[in-house]
């Protein structure tokens, strides 16, 4: 995988989610852009809605947590 792709997951991930995994209050536009990115690493998982925002937040850290292991 492309670790710029990747540096930029992470950095969007820890804009949207905390430490402990929680939705921060950062907006609709920022769930989106986070959406989009994991649908660019992994397109076989839901991640959410791209046009409203609304994430599946346990795909999502899903996807962080395998990230963080490689």
């Amino acid at each position: 995988m492309d670790t710029s792709l990747k540096d930029t997951f992470l950095r969007e991930y820890y804009e949207v989610f905390d430490a402990d995994g929680k939705p921060k209050a950062c907006g609709r536009f920022k769930c989106i852009s986070l959406i989009n990115i994991c649908m660019s690493i992994d397109s076989s998982l839901d991640y959410g809605n791209s046009s409203t925002g609304m994430m599946n937040t346990e795909n999502i850290i899903r996807l962080k947590n395998k990230l963080s292991e490689d």
